[in-house]
């Protein structure tokens, strides 16, 4: 425990006093009722797993940020209840945090050995405090396998550091492309376009009338950019987030990159992007404003139910083989310094479980990690939510690495720079390449 207290105090040491996470921001499990005896402190998440669960006691704290009014709310006053139903002596005590400062919190929480037992993290913060050693792996627990096979790939993704699992998935969001009915038809368009060049050709007939550009990206990070970055053809790294040399600065990156600054310098491309105005909401609702933006499902939750008749929602559009989107949300965590395992593991599974993914998503719009909640008709009956379910099948993890907040910066800068000219594409892509790999290779 010294050694990784010492390992979270020098990683404090090295990042701001305050840290904001980037932008993002179910089936029910054997529980493993087996004659063997309880699990005790000390005991591994192995040796847990395996464990009785029928008599289960214990007191286990659980972080997270639910809104106090509505999310946990929900949480509180039905899920917990309902699994306190199976497990009526383990005790939930659930702490509703504040969102400033909080990942700073969690680190000094975690250095002292006052963790909680299992918190709601965001999800590229995993890898960070699975490196330091802070979080329990979870792949050897019961009822794992099954949680992977039935989450979306993407959200199971960030959840993985070095070929080992340090949580499970929670909840998710991802973006998917929104567009002005109205100058779609402006552009000849009775649907939204199925590639990215269609869209440019569309933004193309219309530019005259939209001063500001027609396609509305919202910056130059991952976030903003993958989702057209990747469908154009061009990769951040490899499959396996191990390397960016020969991926970043590919010739299918570079072409994609081209192409977007081509976009750009052709005024398809709003001024948002380098921080211009309109934003991206206010451009698309503008007359004469953003012809198509991407953004997450709280773009359609926040607007005034009767004025969005102007908005339709599609898959990104793509010039490869599947159109691509970023993966956003939460991971459900336990930390090293939990007591009982075998509690904690039983409450995060049944957090996963159809009846708690179908709560929060009927009565708090919480997106389902549960892939067989994310098909029940009750959801899909709504047309924009199954937009978004269908996009999180060809979802990306944004690289997860305990370095993602300065590959993030490296990545933004080096397309900023692009953008604005400063050196040509393939240069930019180049040190890029050189730049992630060093950050790869520092937490190899």
């Amino acid at each position: 425990m010294k050694k990784v207290k010492r390992r979270i105090m020098a990683f404090l040491l090295t990042i701001p006093a305050v840290m904001l996470p980037l932008a993002g921001c179910s089936s029910n499990q054997s529980d493993g009722t087996s004659s063997a005896k309880l699990a005790v402190a000390g005991q591994s998440a192995t040796e847990a797993s395996s464990a009785s669960t029928e008599n289960l006691k214990a007191n286990l704290t659980f972080w997270h940020t639910y809104s106090a009014n509505s999310e946990a709310k929900v949480l509180n006053s039905k899920v917990v209840p309902e699994f306190n139903k199976k497990y009526p002596n383990v005790k939930i005590k659930s702490v509703t945090m504040p969102t400033d400062n909080f990942k700073q919190q969690v680190l000094q929480a975690a250095a002292s050995g006052s963790a909680p037992d299992v918190m709601r993290m965001d999800l590229t913060w995993v890898p960070q405090f699975a490196n330091l050693n802070s979080l329990v792996a979870v792949d050897g627990m019961d009822g794992f396998n099954d949680i992977k096979t039935n989450s979306y790939k993407a959200t199971v993704n960030t959840c993985k550091w070095k070929d080992k699992y340090y949580g499970i998935p929670l909840d998710t969001n991802t973006t998917i492309a929104i567009y002005n009915k109205t100058d779609l038809k402006d552009a000849g368009l009775s649907d939204p376009p199925k590639t990215l060049d269609e869209l440019a050709q569309a933004a193309e007939k219309i530019k005259g009338q939209h001063p500001n550009g027609l396609i509305g990206i919202s910056g130059t990070g991952m976030w903003a950019m993958a989702p057209f970055f990747l469908s154009l053809g061009g990769k951040y790294c490899d499959d396996n987030y191990t390397k960016a040399t020969g991926y970043v600065n590919s010739s299918e990156s570079i072409e994609a990159l081209t192409k977007l600054v081509g976009w750009y310098d052709n005024g398809l491309i709003g001024k948002c992007m380098l921080n211009g105005q309109p934003g991206t909401w206010d451009g698309l609702k503008a007359k004469n404003g953003y012809m198509m933006i991407n953004d997450g499902p709280w773009f359609y939750t926040l607007q005034d139910k009767k004025t969005i008749g102007n908005d339709t929602y599609a898959l990104m559009p793509t010039n490869t083989s599947k159109s691509i989107s970023v993966v956003g949300g939460e991971d459900m965590v336990m930390f090293q310094n939990c007591k009982n395992q075998q509690a904690a593991w039983a409450f995060m599974k049944f957090m996963f479980s159809d009846y708690a993914q179908k709560t929060m998503a009927l009565e708090v719009n919480q997106y389902p990690v549960n892939k067989k909640v994310a098909q029940l008709p009750e959801l899909t009956a709504d047309p924009v939510f199954k937009v978004y379910m269908d996009q999180l099948n060809t979802a990306w993890a944004r690289i997860p690495n305990p370095s993602i907040e300065e590959m993030d910066k490296d990545i933004s800068l080096a397309f900023e720079k692009a953008f604005r000219h400063k050196g040509t594409v393939k240069e930019n892509l180049d040190t890029l390449a050189k730049q992630l790999d060093t950050l790869f290779a520092k937490n190899a």
